[in-house]
Order: structure tokens, then C-alpha cells, then sequence
């Protein structure tokens, strides 16, 4: 499999970090039951990151690589290219002296002995959305014909690291139906259809693709060729979400199943993973862009942080002035979104921390778990369309 994702790692005479970062990324992926060729490491001074790569930077401060001039404009293009950009700084050591002017608004990493390499990374790795908490897929199948396929998805999907929604693996008896899959929905960012014959006949397939074309999820559609030559495609998919089965990938036996094979298999999951990385990345920079754009709109001052995050500047509250930690998650709120904020506004100490999630509204279910794990703390949920009246509250 070629390489999907790519960590930059900027750096002058800095080769000893960057061995200890191989290797934790190393160990990290195997953890994750990652392939390691899935991401790939580019390590020097120079640096040419595009606003389409699904990437990280990270830049290892030192005073030879703020003077080195090839480190300066990777730096420069990396946060101009909108990557998340993480500084490296050992402690003590001064923002200004060991990192160009472009990175001194960032939050930097401190690189603390033992175990430094290891936090860097974990910091990359949710950035860039290879930890299983974000490596999510629902499959919409047809049973009539295509629950063994469902089946080979889910299995093969399940050893490649990624959480997968599968209605026969994931709903337990006596749940309300629709309401686990529309859940079930809001929780992925991703969907994967088996575009079969009989696909067309299922109430149930056409409302879960309505459902994630109206909260503009990420789409792969598997089309059969059989479904093709009777015509029955799926009205309104456009065909740039369609992979086409070749017919010699599939068979299918006397009571109508079908099966893909082994190869084909393989290639179909490559390509989830593909379009998985440019969905969940696109989603992301539409929700952060929302939240950036209000925030010049009306001259809020604000600075990036790690994990998808940014630190606000608030209006004061009687003599001090609170800053805000934004986060966004391109799905429904959940525990660990909120673990990750509450970390990000104990860093900035007494800061107010906000999730910002794509639910219209949060079941109540749902909701009862997210304010029991808030307790006390100064966090707030909002949706994605509250992004402008928030914006304004904080002039």
C-alpha cells in the first residue's frame, strides 16, 4: 500500500529526535494495528507540504534551525498550507531564540525525558485522524444479497484499525432500530455502500444515505456491475463516489449472495482508507475555517493549538480576562472530545474550553453521559450551526 498520510518533520542537526520520533511512530502504528507504509516521514530542512495532503508538520526547535533559511520557508508553507503544525521546544529553552517568527503564535510541545518522542507522536497520529477513536465507517448494505459482503468489510476494515458500524455486529436486541442507526450515523464520519441489485428496494439504505448527504459526511459507494446493467443504481450519487466492481471480483451464489474476492477486497479498503483521510480532513477544515473566519470577522484575536484545536482571546469578566479553547469534532460529541478540551484549558490555565460537534441537537442519552463527564468544568457544547451567534457572545 502506498503512503496515505505524511508527517513532516523540519529539523536542522536535530537526528537523534527524529530517530526516537520514527521509532514511536513505529510502535504507536503497530498499537493501533496500523500498517507502518500508511504514513510516510519526510525529515530534513526542507519541506513543500500542500493544502491537499492529508499531513502534520512538526518543527524541532533549535537556534541552527531558526538561522537555517530552508527551515524558515517549510515553516512558512506549512502553516500557510493550513497543516497542523506542532513547534518542538526542549524545556527552558526561548520561543523566540529556537523557532522561526512564523510559529511563535503556536502553542509548542515541550520536550520533556522520558517519554517525549511518544506524546509528540500521539499528538500527530490524532491530528491527522489514525486513532481508532476517529477511524470510523458505516456500512449500508442490502441483506437480501450482500450480507456476506457486509460481513468481509467489516472483518477486513475491523484488522486494518477502524471502528466499523455493522447493524447485525452492532445493535443489540430489543434497541429501537432506527434510532441506534441514525445514532449510529451521527458518530461516523463516513459512509460505505454496497451498491447491490436489491439496494434499491431497502427504505433503510435510502434514508441512511439522505442522512449522511445532509451532514455533508464522507461517501464510498461499491457498485455492483449487475447493478448497473439492470439500471437500479442509486438516483442523485454522483459517480465520482462510485468504485465499479469489476465483474470478474465478484460471485455470487445460487441463493443470490454475493462475495468479493480476496484482491478486490483488498483494493476496496485501500481505497476507504483514501477517501476516509480526505473526507474526515475536509470536514475538519470546513468546521475550523467557519469557526476562524468569525473569529477575524469580528477581531478576535486567536492562535492554534494542537488536535484540531485554537486559544481565543474572550471578553473580560469583572477585572481578568478568560481565554477560550475551541475545539471542533467533525461528528457527534463524545467523552474523549471532551477529555482532549479539558486538557488543551488546563494548559492555559483557567481558560474556558468549547466543543464544537455536527449535531443539530444531542439525544438526551447522549447528552446525560457528555454533562456528567463536564462535572464542574468550564466546558461548553454547541453545533456547528450556533458557530456565528457563539462568535458574537465573545466580543
Amino acid at each position: 500500500m502506498s503512503s496515505l498520510y505524511t508527517l513532516y518533520l523540519i529539523h536542522k542537526d536535530q537526528d537523534c529526535k527524529v530517530q526516537q520520533l520514527r521509532l514511536a511512530l513505529a510502535r504507536e502504528m503497530r498499537l493501533l494495528k496500523l500498517k507502518p507504509q500508511l504514513v510516510e516521514v519526510k525529515a530534513g530542512a526542507s519541506a513543500k507540504p500542500s493544502a491537499e495532503e492529508v499531513a502534520a508538520c512538526l518543527f524541532l526547535g533549535s537556534a541552527a534551525g531558526k538561522a537555517d533559511k530552508n527551515c524558515v520557508q517549510s515553516a512558512h508553507l506549512a502553516v500557510e498550507a493550513g497543516l497542523p503544525t506542532f513547534p518542538v521546544i526542549e524545556e527552558g529553552d526561548s520561543v523566540q531564540q529556537v523557532l522561526p517568527s512564523a510559529l511563535h503564535p503556536f502553542n509548542a510541545v515541550i520536550w520533556r525525558q522520558p517519554g517525549a518522542a511518544e506524546d509528540v507522536i500521539l499528538h500527530l497520529l490524532r491530528s491527522l485522524g489514525l486513532t481508532e477513536f476517529q477511524r470510523r465507517v458505516f456500512v449500508s448494505y442490502r441483506r437480501s444479497d450482500s450480507l456476506i459482503i457486509a460481513d468481509q468489510l467489516w472483518a477486513t476494515l475491523s484488522r486494518r484499525g477502524f471502528q466499523v458500524f455493522l447493524d447485525r455486529f452492532s445493535i443489540d436486541p430489543g434497541v429501537k432500530f432506527q434510532e441506534k442507526l441514525f445514532e449510529a450515523l451521527d458518530e461516523k464520519s463516513f459512509v460505505l455502500l454496497v451498491e447491490s441489485p436489491e439496494v434499491g428496494t431497502s427504505s433503510w439504505v435510502e434514508e441512511e444515505i439522505n442522512y449522511a448527504r445532509k451532514r455533508n459526511m464522507g461517501l464510498l459507494v461499491l457498485t455492483w456491475p449487475q447493478t448497473v446493467t439492470s439500471g437500479t443504481t442509486l438516483p442523485g450519487i454522483y459517480e465520482k463516489y462510485r468504485v465499479h466492481v469489476p465483474a470478474s471480483a465478484i460471485t455470487v451464489d445460487s441463493s443470490g449472495q454475493g462475495r468479493f474476492s480476496p484482491r478486490f477486497l483488498a483494493r476496496a479498503v485501500t481505497v476507504v482508507e483514501e477517501r476516509h483521510a480526505a473526507a474526515l480532513l475536509r470536514r475538519r477544515r470546513e468546521i475550523m475555517g467557519s469557526v476562524q473566519s468569525e473569529l477575524k470577522r469580528v477581531g478576535i484575536n486567536y492562535v492554534g493549538v494542537a488536535d484540531w484545536s485554537l486559544v481565543a482571546e474572550t471578553k473580560a469578566s469583572g477585572k481578568t480576562k478568560r481565554d477560550c479553547v475551541i475545539s471542533i469534532t467533525p461528528r457527534a460529541p463524545d467523552v474523549p472530545d471532551l477529555l482532549m478540551l479539558d486538557g488543551h484549558a488546563t494548559r492555559h490555565n483557567q481558560s474556558d474550553g468549547v466543543l464544537i460537534h455536527t449535531l443539530r441537537s444531542v439525544p438526551e442519552e447522549r447528552r446525560g453521559l457528555l454533562e456528567w463527564a463536564i462535572g464542574q468544568r468550564r466546558l461548553l457544547l454547541i453545533s456547528e450551526d450556533q458557530i456565528v451567534a457563539f462568535v458574537e457572545d465573545l466580543k
